[in-house]
Order: structure tokens, then C-alpha cells, then sequence
């Protein structure tokens, strides 16, 4: 039953990082669309370096978390409210690496139709 859980919430950071990093992406498309001479090739690069910018990000606090595995790493988790609530399985260590991997998901997405157009 913990493993059941663990996919399940491990899926669910996965989705959840897609969708925000999707509309990160969204946004960065329609500034490089709008700066970029109002082509659809300068709207990608955008969005694509702003997906690896923000897996960067997320993956330099992963480190940080994994650095500091101390009692304070997860002390926030016991909230009844809080973390539990949505992942009853999964750490912060496995849900903001979940998060980076659809970011970079995304990206290599986003490079690839680059590549093609």
C-alpha cells in the first residue's frame, strides 16, 4: 500500500510541476513572441530557456534540501493541513524532483520543436 501511495503522489508532483511550469512556458512564449520580432521560433526560445531556468532553480533547492538533511529538513511536513494533506507518502525531496523533471520534460519537448520548425 506505501508503494501504491508513493507512485501516486509522486505522479501527482509530476503533474502538478507540469502544469505550472506549462504556464510558465505559456508566458514566456508570449513574451519572446512579443519582443522577439512576433515570430513563433523566438516565442520557443523563450519558453524553452525559461523551463531550463526554472528546472535550474528547483533543482539548486533539491540540492539544498538534500545538503541539509537535518531535523529541519521536514519539520514542516506534520502539519495536519499542510504537506500530508496533498502527499501522504512522498518527502519534499521526491515531489521537487518530480517538479524538475517535468520542467525538463517540458524543455527538451519545447527544444525538440525548435529543432523541427
Amino acid at each position: 500500500m506505501q508503494i501504491k501511495e508513493l507512485i501516486r503522489d509522486i505522479l501527482k508532483a509530476f503533474l502538478t510541476g507540469l502544469l505550472l511550469f506549462l504556464a510558465l512556458a505559456a508566458a514566456g512564449f508570449v513574451f519572446g513572441f512579443l519582443t522577439g520580432g512576433k515570430t513563433a521560433a523566438a516565442g520557443i526560445e523563450t519558453a524553452k530557456n525559461l523551463m531550463y531556468l526554472g528546472a535550474a532553480a528547483v533543482l539548486f533547492i533539491l540540492a539544498g534540501l538534500i545538503m541539509h538533511r537535518g531535523k529541519h529538513a521536514d519539520s514542516f511536513q506534520a502539519e495536519e493541513n499542510g504537506w500530508r494533506k496533498h502527499f501522504r507518502a512522498a518527502g519534499i525531496r521526491a515531489v521537487f524532483g518530480a517538479a524538475a523533471a517535468a520542467a525538463i520534460c517540458l524543455g527538451a519537448m519545447l527544444d525538440l520543436l525548435q529543432r523541427l520548425l
